[in-house]
């Protein structure tokens, strides 16, 4: 029997056409799945693409900002929430564009993605509560600047999205990255400067030493310097100096070695004359490297840093880190610049470019007053947070002295006239009548005071506190406080105690001439070569009014006015007008001052400066253009300068003298809240005599020690302790009185005259006005040379920081310099 295969067959034609029908529909599924994966995977790479564009962009504006600020305080980073950081058009219109799909050999239209929605979202600082402590001995901290320090660590956290989209699908990219800072006090440096740092006296520093500037470092004349402690600078590390000595030029008439337009020293041609190091002491300069165990004692390991070897040498950013284990390090290895907390940094100004003067001395603004709402110098509201004037509870402001009226030597007044003059001239209240006083017919104005027998007494020191203190957007409001008697103003003839009833300046007066010179009374600066006009502060004094030891009446209405423990936080601040125009706006104070009723009006506060620090001249004799740092010092007329020749009479003038404060009788310091204590002014300070110790440098200074880790202990007395001031001058306690009477001895020599017995210890934090030449810290007046063949005759057992160029400048003609 046949059997039929038709329909056999075509079940089979069926089966096979069904079966390759699904076949074929299986790879164009496979072929477009893969073509969808192949599209998102090409999303995601230009999601991610251009999130991450996007936060880069974020992370630079930020950065810059903070930086400029000093701080996370800018307006684009909230305080709570988040906050959408704004792109501008180009960056948006790059962000959110088409792109453009290769067309290769393919002819037809290949589509385009388009990225849309890129968002930036900032949050707000999150900060450590905790500090923790970089450790040396980690091998992973070697190349880490804060090494050996305590740190709190700072996150600003950010998020950037970006979406992708093309052929109805779509990729949302989502990246996050955060702006990481550190809070660092700077009083953990043994030693600390903004600018540019020459380091070659011997000593023995412990701590590590810190410069936002170049550094330099040398020895001469024998000098074996240890370094305890880290050695880093933002910029380059040179070994050697330019100071003329053992072949180094360069260096200009203030003691600062030229920079390029990037802050690093000038080596070109265009400098004349040209910077050249000069560097000597082979194996005279020890550095600390590591503590090492050996044979079971632990022994400091230092090595020599000697000529040859610097920022220079090839292959210097490896081979500083393996020969001195971090304890070496500049701009090659990432060394940041510390700026305090919204203020701007400091810069040295660039010679060779003449149409701009790149001079700041921003940090300056944290000695400055406060400036008012209208003042065009006015800083921001963080900047001013961190003032110290804001941050003190207690206000000793120099106002103008309502019932001043000049008198000449006898007692008597100068000419006078019942008609204004014009030009300035001043009409004196006599019994309400404006009387016009002058001296050879050339009348007082508020410039020319100084020429008055009594100018000291057209200042007055009151005292306030803060009913309101400064805040973002509030002004502070102050209130007067009546001054115990015999705390600040004029001293007595011995210098050890301030007198009675006089809260003004002690005028500097003069007998004999030449080198037979005596200073009567006063002060006279011969580094300065100026007279200065001291007031002074009695810190014994104010120890009894606070801790209520004092029990006369002007203390008991002190503590009345200003409760010692629930008023005071440690921080006094000295303040001296930044002008002289007399603000008769506001109301009179006939607050009590020093015993005496004397009625002042605060003064005006002045312009910024706009002429560089270092000048010989009242005008800028290098022409450079006017800075744009926007400080206010104190009064121009107070910091006066004479043009052209500098003869005895001028430096002895009253014209050409400064103000300052003189600090005496203060070997142990106030505490009565456990505060410590911080002394602050827009003022020089000349300190007299040991300050928050026993006055003994071989007790709990480890002197003698040659170990790296032996620091200093407390004295018993001792309190945490700082001083801010423009300048810092070390008086010795033989300044009281016969140094003081031979203080214009200025010529060749001059400082021998003035020797010192006894050594002096300062236990204290100083934040002060630099020079580019490390000695003696700041200022010295006198002659140590006797005490050098043993130990050193000024000990600092706390931080020192050139925190800010000085304001004030030295009359670099004196003595025929």
């Amino acid at each position: 029997m046949k059997n039929s295969t038709k329909g056999a067959s075509l079940v089979t034609v069926l089966v096979a056409i069904t079966v390759a029908s699904v076949a074929a529909a299986s790879v164009a599924n496979l072929m477009t799945t893969q073509r969808r994966l192949a599209l998102r995977k090409e999303l995601e790479m230009h999601a991610v693409n251009a999130s991450e564009s996007a936060i880069d962009y974020a992370y630079s504006v930020l950065i810059n900002k903070v930086g400029l600020a000093g701080d996370f305080g800018i307006t684009e980073i909230p305080a709570s929430g988040y906050s959408t950081l704004s792109l501008p058009t180009s960056g948006s219109d790059f962000l959110k564009g088409v792109i453009n799909m290769p067309n290769a050999t393919y002819t037809g239209s290949t589509g385009s993605v388009d990225l849309k929605n890129a968002t930036i979202r900032v949050l707000p600082v999150s900060a450590s509560a905790t500090r923790r402590f970089v450790d040396p001995a980690d091998p992973a901290n070697d190349d880490d600047p804060n090494r050996g320090q305590w740190v709190w660590d700072t996150e600003v956290p950010m998020v950037s999205k970006v979406t992708a989209e093309q052929g109805g699908q779509s990729y949302t990219a989502y990246l996050y990255k955060s702006i990481e800072g550190r809070r660092v006090p700077m009083f953990q440096h043994a030693i600390f400067f903004q600018g540019q740092l020459q380091l070659h006296r011997s000593f023995r520093v412990v701590g590590p030493v810190h410069t936002n500037g170049t550094m330099l470092l040398n020895c001469f004349n024998g000098d074996t310097s240890v370094y305890a402690g880290g050695l880093t600078s933002a910029y380059h590390f040179y070994r050697g100096n330019t100071l003329g000595s053992y072949g180094g030029t360069g260096v200009d008439a203030f003691g600062y070695t030229p920079v390029d337009i990037n802050g690093d020293l000038d080596f070109s041609t265009s400098i004349s004359p040209r910077v050249v190091l000069g560097a000597s002491g082979t194996n005279r300069i020890s550095i600390f490297v590591e503590e090492k165990d050996v044979g079971g004692t632990m022994v400091d390991v230092m090595e020599y840093s000697n000529p040859g070897f610097d920022s220079r040498t090839v292959g210097w950013q490896t081979d500083a880190l393996r020969i001195f284990k971090g304890n070496l390090q500049d701009k090659a290895h990432q060394v940041p610049t510390f700026t305090p907390q919204g203020s701007e940094g400091y810069r040295q100004d660039v010679v060779t470019t003449n149409s701009v003067n790149e001079f700041s001395n921003g940090t300056y603004s944290l000695i400055e007053p406060l400036l008012p709402a209208t003042h065009l110098s006015r800083k921001s509201d963080m900047s001013r947070s961190n003032k110290m004037v804001a941050q003190a509870s207690l206000i000793l402001r120099v106002e103008r002295n309502n019932a001043y009226i000049p008198y000449d030597v006898g007692g008597a007044w100068y000419g006078w006239s019942w008609t204004d003059p014009g030009g300035g001239a001043i009409g004196y209240d006599w019994g309400g009548t404006p009387l016009y006083i002058h001296d050879g017919g050339v009348y007082f104005t508020y410039e020319n005071e100084w020429m008055a027998d009594n100018h000291e007494e057209r200042f007055v020191v009151k005292g306030y506190k803060y009913s309101i203190r400064p805040s973002a957007g509030v002004e502070p409001t102050l209130a007067a406080v009546r001054l115990p008697d015999q705390l600040v103003g004029t001293a007595n003839v011995g210098l050890t105690a301030v007198q009675s009833g006089k809260p003004y300046a002690e005028k500097t007066t003069y007998t004999g001439s030449g080198t037979g010179t005596v200073v009567t009374q006063g002060l006279h600066d011969a580094r300065m070569g100026r007279a200065v006009e001291p007031f002074t502060f009695d810190m014994a004094r104010f120890r009894a009014v606070m801790e209520n030891t004092a029990t006369d009446t002007t203390a008991s209405n002190f503590r009345t006015d200003f409760s010692p423990t629930t008023d005071w936080n440690g921080v006094l601040y000295f303040e001296m007008p930044t002008s002289l125009t007399p603000d008769t706006s506001a109301s009179a104070n006939v607050t009590e001052t020093a015993g005496v009723t004397i009625s002042t009006q605060p003064y005006s506060y002045g312009a910024a400066e706009t002429r560089h620090p270092d000048r010989w001249a009242s005008t800028d004799h290098l022409g450079r253009q006017p800075r744009s740092d926007s400080i206010v010092p104190i009064a121009p007329e107070l910091r006066d300068y004479p043009n052209g020749a500098v003869s005895e009479a001028m430096m002895k003038s009253a014209q050409y003298a400064i103000p300052g404060v003189q600090i005496i009788n203060a070997l142990t310091l106030p505490d009565p809240a456990g505060t410590g204590m911080t002394f602050a002014t827009n003022l020089p300070v000349y300190l007299q005599g040991s300050y928050n110790s026993d006055g003994n440098v071989f007790t709990n200074t480890n002197l003698t020690s040659t170990s790296a880790g032996d620091y200093a202990t407390k004295d018993p007395n001792e309190i945490p302790a700082a001083i801010f001031c423009d300048t810092l001058t070390v008086l010795s306690d033989q300044w009281r009185t016969a140094n003081r009477a031979k203080g214009f001895h200025g010529w060749n020599g001059g400082a021998n005259t003035r020797p010192v017995t006894s050594r002096i210890e300062i236990a204290a934090s100083i934040a002060t006005g630099e020079y580019p030449v490390f000695e003696f810290f700041t200022h010295a007046l006198e002659s140590y040379q006797s005490l050098y063949s043993t130990n050193a005759p000024i000990v600092f057992k706390g931080s020192v920081i050139g925190m800010f160029k000085s304001e004030i400048q030295h009359i670099k003609r004196a003595y025929g310099r």
